[in-house]
């Protein structure tokens, strides 16, 4: 590799350690001592910088002793601070060939604190052992930004750090990079400039800081009984935007499967009519299994769809098991996590990922879909089923609402709420909504607030 470092003079110290305007930001030891990265606002730890291992040029960051300690940050590498953006933190390592029995690299981030002392309690997010810590080989790693750093509107410090035990050997980095701005002040004792900004956001989709709640009833375009317990999800959205523009680069979703009250094995779906197939780089995040009915392109979307459609579980089997449909007695279930990454030069704006429509493919057949009253079908869902039954499809005008009382199969509520017990309908539980339902959302827009006369507690279910 061509080091980047080569004439302090030309550019001035900070800018040649790491320089302020550059988004891919890069450290390396050819200085050849922690001195002039310590003026640059650098912490070593139990570590210095010599030749005595080498990476790609003549110099690395290495332990000073043999590494023979469990607390992290004892012998570590700690950034200035930094305004991070999305990416991947990366970096190499070897060993210098010593007797070792095991050698661990932990990754943590520093949050600021504007009150009191500047740094926060460090926050763990990657760790690895070594395969065969003597092995005096290269490894390189690259480590995905945590959502946690570029949710926060704060400054961070990145943190490396080396753990172990036997032996003598020691461990030695190099090449080290990521993609954000400095916000260290060198001239004022590190402390941070605050005229730098961030060139990345993250935001609510939603504009709440906790879970809103999805409720399904499967029967469409049958009436159903109408307990919104056949499937219910807490969901969180965020989006990554440029700050400039407001340009969109990643959409995450946070789905937390709550019950499946329902006897089918239904599948969950989120279809972005704004979003084409083409611009979008990657899904990731979302649970096979226990299903034959989809295709999936490279990019992990849904395949024979012109836009955007994410299958976030395949069938619910394999989260929620048929005898134990409302989780009685057990913890929360880990919340799956969907990343869409949007292909650079797509140039969304801020807004089209409001533009979502969840819905549920009912019992494995992939052209029943149930979706939030006006919403349309995917390229998939089967027009033949509109207006048949109770749905109240007009002229082919989508409505998926019922014809007997002009409910929903499908509920989004903005607020984290308990969910029916079975065989309750859901004005009964809610004492509001049927007010609300019949003024077609003009009255009682707060139905679903725990307020006096607004709930019956025991219809709800709650863990």
């Amino acid at each position: 590799m061509t080091k980047l470092f080569s004439s302090i003079a030309s550019i001035g110290l900070f800018g040649l350690l790491w320089s302020p305007l550059a988004q891919a930001q890069i450290f390396n030891a050819e200085l050849g001592s922690t001195g002039p990265y310590r003026t640059a606002c650098w912490g070593f730890n139990g570590t210095t910088i010599d030749s005595s291992i080498e990476i790609s040029g003549s110099y690395t960051v290495r332990t000073t002793n043999s590494v023979n300690t469990s607390t992290i940050g004892e012998q570590s590498i700690v950034t200035p601070w930094l305004l991070i953006n999305s990416g991947n933190i990366s970096f190499k390592l070897k060993t210098d060939g010593g007797s070792a029995t095991n050698r661990t690299v932990h990754l943590s981030y520093i949050p600021h604190k504007w009150s009191g002392e500047e740094e926060g309690t460090p926050i763990h997010f990657f760790s690895e052992s070594l395969a065969d810590p003597s092995d005096p080989k290269v490894r390189t790693y690259s480590i995905e930004v945590p959502w946690e750093i570029l949710r926060d509107t704060h400054y961070t410090k990145i943190m490396i750090s080396f753990t172990g035990s036997g032996g003598e050997g020691r461990i030695a980095l190099d090449d080290f990079s990521l993609h954000g701005n400095t916000a260290a002040d060198p001239t004022r004792n590190c402390t941070i400039d605050e005229t730098r900004t961030y060139t990345e956001n993250v935001i609510s989709i939603f504009g709440t800081e906790g879970y809103s709640t999805l409720m399904f009833e499967d029967l469409w375009p049958g009436l159903g009984d109408y307990d919104f317990n056949d499937l219910v999800l807490g969901i969180k959205g965020e989006r990554l935007q440029r700050s400039k523009d407001g340009i969109l680069k990643e959409i995450r979703l946070t789905i937390q499967p709550r019950a499946a009250g329902a006897a089918f094995d239904n599948s969950f779906g989120i279809h972005f009519p704004s979003i084409p197939i083409w611009a979008v780089e990657e899904v990731r995040g979302t649970v096979k299994g226990k299903s034959v009915i989809f295709n999936y392109l490279p990019n992990g979307a849904e395949a024979n769809q012109s836009h955007l459609t994410v299958i976030v579980f395949e069938n619910v089997r394999t989260l929620i098991p048929a005898n134990n449909p409302f989780l009685v007695g057990v913890p929360d279930l880990e919340p799956i996590v969907i990343h869409i990454k949007v292909n650079e030069g797509a140039d969304f704006p801020a807004g089209t990922e409001y533009d979502m429509s969840p819905f549920l493919i009912v019992n494995q057949e992939r052209g029943r879909e149930i979706h939030l009253p006006g919403r349309e079908g995917t390229d998939l869902a089967d027009p033949s089923l509109f207006g048949t039954a109770s749905d109240n499809a007009l002229y082919k005008e989508v409505r998926y609402t019922s014809k007997e009382n002009g409910l929903p199969w499908v509920m989004f509520i903005p607020a984290d709420v308990p969910f029916m017990r079975e065989k309750n309908n859901i004005t009964e539980g809610y004492l509001k909504m049927k007010e609300w339902a019949k003024s077609n959302g003009s009255k009682y827009q707060d139905w679903f607030i725990d307020k006096p006369g607004y709930r019956d507690e025991s219809k709800l279910f709650k863990k």
